[in-house]
């Protein structure tokens, strides 16, 4: 991914997660402006079923992996413990971020770090 793209808009439908190979990003959140380096986003959306709650631009040439919503399914439901873990890293997301509790239905998908 070159400089300068948005990989993911607020409000856009999730269809997969992304894992930050190289690379840096900035997340727009809530009016908050966060640099995301080697992590992963686009999991909130995914649990939750929701839409897209941040926007997230490549500030740098980023090398992104990308898990489509299917073969996420697949891995949580054969792999607890990277389930336990995923779900754990987006409970604490949601805390930082103020938003619902994990689990709500509402359109609030993706956070940083």
């Amino acid at each position: 991914m070159p400089a300068g793209r948005v990989v993911v808009r607020k409000g856009q439908p999730a269809s997969c997660m992304f894992f930050v190979a190289d690379g840096s990003l900035e997340v727009e959140l809530n009016g908050h402006h966060e640099r995301l380096g080697t992590d992963f986003f686009g999991e909130i959306a995914l649990l939750r079923h929701a839409a897209r709650s941040a926007t997230i631009r490549s500030l740098s040439r980023c090398t992104l992996l990308v898990l489509h919503a299917s073969d996420f399914e697949d891995l949580l439901s054969t792999s607890p413990r990277i389930a336990s873990a995923v779900e754990r890293v987006a409970r604490e997301r949601l805390e930082a971020d103020g938003r619902r509790s994990f689990g709500s239905q509402e359109p609030e998908g993706d956070a940083a770090p």
